[in-house]
């Protein structure tokens, strides 16, 4: 996925990069009475261009990246709820008590929460790896 932006910030060996949001109807606004807001985003890349503030540049996502944070951050809490709330009543009924909605719900959403917590842990540890999403592939000139 191809992107431009413009650098707000540079820094150790990075550039803050202002790049505009992208919406779910695939940004067709002219054709769209919707009048949605589509505002900025600041990614951090690495400056491998040696690019100033100011400059507009073109960035490049590794597609199989973005595909599977989507996974991860749409999909896998909605499983792992579903997955508390059967395994509730599976485990009600093995034991010969009768399911509890509450009961099943309340698992659902422990399991919601410790799903996010997971995802949390796994960004900040992306994070720390420096794995990079976005790549600077050339300046723009204006």
């Amino acid at each position: 996925m191809t992107k431009y932006g413009k650098i707000v910030a540079v820094k150790n060996g990075s550039a803050i990069l202002q790049v505009p949001r992208s919406t779910a109807c695939g940004d067709k606004c002219a054709s769209c009475s919707s009048h949605c807001n589509q505002g900025m985003i600041e990614i951090e890349v690495k400056n491998n261009l040696d690019a100033q503030i100011g400059d507009h540049v073109e960035v490049e996502s590794a597609t199989h990246m973005v595909l599977g944070a989507a996974f991860l951050v749409y999909l896998v809490p909605l499983v792992m709820m579903l997955l508390g709330i059967f395994l509730t009543n599976i485990i009600s009924n093995s034991l010969g008590i009768s399911p509890n909605e509450f009961l099943s719900a309340f698992v659902g959403f422990c399991f919601l929460a410790l799903t996010f917590v997971a995802i949390r842990f796994n960004d900040n540890r992306r994070r720390k790896k420096k794995e990079e999403i976005f790549t600077m592939k050339r300046l723009i000139k204006h």
